[in-house]
């Protein structure tokens, strides 16, 4: 199944490299999942068009997805490595 905008250049970096996946678990202090790693190898982050996850809070109609209008890759100071988290404690 397709999941990426590929016309949208938006959140799209560079090829993942392996020392940025090296990078973000050492930093983060966690594996990665392999789902998330294989889908950056494929494209390192991005748009997606499958932006919907079916959830059950029921909190108030309508309430039945959660939207995620894109996907974070991995680049030295990009992606998931350019949260707020990340820029407070290495500046530090």
């Amino acid at each position: 199944m397709e999941i990426w905008d590929v016309d949208s250049r938006q959140y799209r970096l560079d090829s993942l490299l392996e020392e940025d996946i090296q990078l973000a678990e050492v930093y983060f202090g966690v594996k990665l999942p392999d789902d998330y790693i294989k889908l950056l190898k494929i494209q390192n982050g991005g748009t997606l068009i499958c932006n919907a996850l079916p959830i059950a809070l029921n909190r108030w109609d309508g309430d039945d997805y959660l939207e995620i209008d894109n996907l974070r890759g991995i680049n030295k100071d990009k992606g998931i490595m350019e949260t707020d988290y990340f820029q407070t404690r290495v500046g530090n």
